[in-house]
């Protein structure tokens, strides 16, 4: 994110009253706090390893999909193979929204 600035920046208001978040900042909050990443940071995690990153929701028929370089509309033939799957739960054991990983059921 803070190779990425731009990309990122528009995203750090906290509502459409407030003024944006200091880039670093926000980053040192998330590397040293307990502080929950969202789409920002799944985003910004599958353009750092190159890998598309699909997640699902009750809200949606089909997962919504981040590709790496999805900027430029590249992506790495090899890494193709390797996905990250996630669940967005909304609201669920007192903990409000959240990702967990899901895996694929091996037969």
């Amino acid at each position: 994110m803070r190779e990425n600035k731009d990309d990122f920046a528009p995203f750090l208001f906290a509502d459409e009253h407030s003024s944006a978040k200091d880039m670093e900042e926000y980053c040192q909050q998330v590397e040293s706090t307990a502080l929950w990443g969202g789409e920002m940071e799944i985003t910004a995690l599958s353009r750092a390893l190159e890998i598309p990153v699909e997640i699902y929701s009750k809200q949606t028929i089909r997962p919504l999909l981040i590709q790496p370089n999805q900027a430029n509309g590249e992506v790495q033939g090899e890494k193709l193979e390797k996905v990250v799957r996630l669940s967005l739960y909304e609201h669920m054991y007192g903990l409000g929204q959240h990702y967990n990983s899901v895996f694929k059921k091996e037969m």
